[in-house]
């Protein structure tokens, strides 16, 4: 396929729809994006997506829309469009990486911070018990995806560092 973001739409249809109903989003999609590079000067694909997804917002999707009943394209074909283009896919992408950035990027080097200060303030004991619910939640599962790789294993009986990231690091590009 011709574009990432469309090979990765494509297997997220696959496992919930017809063939009939897949072909139609893709259809859509490839018309989206289309528009998208003709009008707006966007090349939608997921590095875009990882690195600027504010290009890629509802102002945009609106005036493809509007587009669309200028073009005079019947009714249902274009919430048949604006269906596709806000398909869970998309949505469950963009909320979740909002949601990783406030937590990991601002939340959690905030909280680290002020437990830092509250330990130079001669409030260690609370600013221990801060950071370690920071490090006990990012021990959990399914925050692994945001620690660094781990280089070697420590020897039995060391003081090795924590899996947990001592700061928040970059998301993943």
């Amino acid at each position: 396929m011709e574009n990432d973001l469309l090979e990765h739409f494509e297997h997220y249809l696959n496992d919930n729809n017809s063939p009939t109903s897949v072909k139609g989003y893709l259809s859509d999609i490839r018309a989206f994006i289309g528009w998208a590079k003709g009008h707006k000067g966007i090349e939608l694909n997921r590095s875009l997506l990882k690195g600027q997804p504010h290009l890629l917002n509802k102002a945009v999707i609106d005036a493809y829309l509007k587009h669309l009943h200028a073009e005079k394209y019947a009714l249902n074909t274009i919430a048949r469009h604006g269906a596709a283009m806000m398909a869970p896919d998309y949505t469950h992408w963009h909320g979740m990486y909002e949601v990783a950035d406030r937590f990991y990027m601002h939340l959690l080097p905030e909280a680290r911070e002020i437990a830092e200060k509250a330990a130079a303030n001669g409030k260690k004991e609370q600013a221990d018990r801060v950071t370690k619910v920071i490090d006990d939640i990012l021990a959990r599962p399914e925050h692994k995806w945001i620690a660094p790789p781990q280089e070697s294993a420590a020897p039995a009986g060391s003081t090795a560092p924590s899996a947990a990231p001592s700061a928040a690091p970059a998301p993943p590009k």
